[in-house]
């Protein structure tokens, strides 16, 4: 028996052109409304490639692109300097993606990037909800094992409870 998201899967397609980029596909059905892409950054190959996909879709709709960065543990209490080194942390996590934007991203591009502090998903929720983002493109690296079992996904999560349209790329 056929599932409800094949079914779908195969409408659409019959409807609508196919976008293909890499193993990405997306109709252009689903694309052509995003104004206001997020994309989660953590510096793997799996975000870098979804960049590059969230690129490609706002170069074609003149879309601006919100490039996030969450801090996942936090510093030891222990130290002298807290403040000083979560400061200086920040600084250079925000410097680090202000360089992947510059090599990856088209001049002229809308971009902005951040960096918060937290839960990876609940913090992808609230920027994505704060910013009234479109849609959440996400890259993952095909994980199994105890994290998925689990639910440590952050990308599982935010497909369950992210107040848009979540585009997982798996890698």
């Amino acid at each position: 028996m056929q599932n409800k998201a094949e079914a779908r899967r195969k409408h659409m397609k019959s409807e609508t052109q196919m976008t293909s980029i890499g193993s990405v596909e997306a109709t252009s059905a689903e694309t052509s409304k995003h104004r206001r892409l997020l994309v989660p950054i953590d510096f793997s190959k799996a975000s870098v490639n979804a960049l590059r996909y969230a690129r490609h879709v706002a170069s074609d709709k003149d879309a601006e692109l919100t490039l996030l960065h969450v801090i996942e543990e936090p510093l030891s209490f222990r130290t002298l300097d807290f403040v000083g080194q979560q400061r200086a942390r920040r600084r250079a996590t925000l410097a680090q993606l202000d360089g992947l934007a510059q090599q990856e991203i088209e001049p002229g591009t809308p971009v902005k990037t951040m960096v918060c502090e937290g839960s990876p998903a609940e913090q992808i929720r609230r920027v994505a909800s704060n910013h009234g983002s479109d849609v959440i493109i996400v890259g993952r690296q095909e994980a199994g094992g105890l994290a998925h079992w689990f639910g440590r996904d952050t990308s599982s999560s935010l497909a369950n409870q992210a107040p848009c349209q979540v585009l997982v790329l798996t890698i």
